[in-house]
């Protein structure tokens, strides 16, 4: 059950590792590198700072997404009740059923509402005990977990911005068109 609305980054399809690992990867790594090197530094916790402003935003986030796969699982016509068409289709590993192309928005919505609130919780978290973590671990192993707590936070977001937007450009192009396959105008990489 608890694994359930992990399900969608498991699905492969073509260029899934790009759009879900790669270019959150890099991106990530950009920003992380400009929040810990910016001249004056860039605040992290407190209602200004990057984890205050999160917080703020998540809910928001989290409520969008709740919606959209409301909106998919209420869709009762035959074009996202469908299998997909095409020759890269997407697969779940360990299953052999194929996913229909509302299974597959509803992986996509389900897994960014889970992890807009999964985030928002830890960040409160963070926020919450900052002050007795500061004073209970010893000032090298608190930098250290600041360190990886920003750049875990930082690498879900843009894993959860490049996951929305592969929603979006299948619910605004690629759903509505009469053979329901994309038109790139560069290939993709090949799926593994």
């Amino acid at each position: 059950m608890y694994k359930t609305p992990f399900k969608f980054l498991f699905i492969r399809f073509t260029g899934w590792r790009t759009y879900v690992w790669v270019t959150p990867t890099v991106i990530s790594v950009v920003l992380v590198s400009l929040i810990l090197w910016f001249p004056g530094g860039v605040k992290i916790s407190g209602p200004d700072g990057l984890f205050g402003k999160l917080i703020s935003i998540l809910p928001v986030t989290g409520g969008f997404f709740v919606a959209s796969l409301t909106v998919v699982m209420a869709q009762n016509q035959g074009v996202i009740l469908g299998q997909f068409s095409g020759k890269s289709k997407p697969t779940l590993s360990n299953e052999s059923e194929p996913i229909t192309r509302q299974r597959f928005l509803a992986l996509l919505f389900g897994y960014l509402a889970t992890s807009s609130f999964c985030m928002l919780i830890l960040l409160s978290l963070a926020e919450l005990f900052k002050d007795a973590a500061l004073d209970i671990l010893i000032q090298g192993v608190y930098n250290s977990a600041k360190i990886i707590l920003i750049v875990g936070i930082v690498f879900w977001v843009c894993q959860m911005a490049s996951i929305t937007i592969i929603g979006l450009h299948y619910l605004t192009d690629r759903l509505y068109r009469s053979d329901q396959v994309a038109k790139f105008r560069k290939p993709l990489p090949p799926a593994e």
